[in-house]
């Protein structure tokens, strides 16, 4: 399959996620190529997967989870985050412990915290969990993140621990992150935090991020 016949079934695939009123038919576009021989074909679907919101796209998530491809693995976790059940946390929670990759396992941790945040109401063995996790060296970001989600302030300082962190791509993940659940009695320390770095960051990727998360600053 040439480069070019791939990405017309890639653009297929994307221009679903501008269709207002998803039916039946633009669900049998995505199950048409689920299953196909490119993993970067099968990774958008696992990403687009999560339009549908349906049991049907919902199992075809949990196969993505076994694919012999982290990247398809990855956005396949990053889309199981909007289906929020015990069978969706099951299965977060099996690949957190047995994802052999670290990209792909940290989006595992980051859905499973999401999908339990909604489903519980008290998250005393959740964060057992994590501690248990977090006690491999694995995931640290992504631990700190769930802890701080179910309660723990304290995680906070872990998280902006990271935004020196000499990889770009973990800043630009701290700033998501925090993003996501900050809570507005955290907003000055974050914000002091963010300023702080944009004084001497150099990459425009986080900059933007740093832009984007002083917005919400002024919203809350």
């Amino acid at each position: 399959m040439t480069d070019n016949e791939i990405n017309n079934i890639v653009n297929i695939i994307d221009s679903i996620q501008d269709v207002e009123n998803l039916n039946d038919m633009h669900f049998e576009t995505i199950r048409k190529y689920v299953s196909h021989e490119n993993a970067f074909i099968r990774s958008r679907c696992a990403y687009m997967l999560s339009e549908f919101r349906t049991e049907k796209a919902q199992y075809l998530l949990y196969d993505l989870c076994s694919d012999d491809n982290f990247f398809v693995r990855t956005e396949a976790y990053d889309s199981l985050v909007f289906f929020s059940d015990s069978h969706t946390e099951n299965i977060l929670r099996n690949a957190v412990m047995n994802e052999t990759d670290s990209l792909a396992g940290g989006y595992a941790v980051t859905s499973w915290c999401d999908v339990v945040h909604q489903l519980h109401g008290k998250h005393d063995d959740d964060v057992k969990f994590l501690l248990e996790i977090f006690a491999t060296g694995k995931y640290q970001l992504e631990c700190l993140y769930g802890l701080y989600l179910f309660g723990d302030r304290q995680a906070l300082n872990g998280m902006l621990d990271f935004l020196k962190s000499s990889d770009y791509t973990i800043r630009c993940s701290v700033i998501n992150l925090i993003s996501d659940i900050m809570k507005e009695e955290d907003k000055d320390i974050i914000k002091s935090a963010v300023e702080e770095l944009m004084k001497t960051e150099q990459t425009k990727a986080v900059r933007s991020d740093i832009e984007k998360i002083m917005t919400l600053f002024d919203s809350m």
